[in-house]
């Protein structure tokens, strides 16, 4: 099995609010549903549109078969 870069971003748009769910990736970017805001895939920093504030983006850990994902608490 090939090894995959993994990655876990807030399942919400900084700005509006958007489930990050219905976002497309174009270019290397997580782009936002609702209003377009880019966020890059390596960090979550807001790359164009509405926004400068950056997705929240998470540790990833291999755990045995799967993936544990670290979220702080609010």
């Amino acid at each position: 099995r090939g090894e995959r870069d993994v990655r876990a971003f807030a399942a919400h748009c900084p700005h509006s609010g958007a489930p990050m769910e219905l976002a497309s990736v174009v270019e290397g970017a997580l782009r936002c549903p609702w209003h377009g805001a880019c966020f890059r895939l390596q960090d979550g920093r807001a790359d164009s549109g509405p926004t400068s504030i950056p997705l929240s983006a998470y540790d990833v850990q291999a755990n045995g078969d799967g993936l544990s994902v670290t979220i702080p608490p609010p």
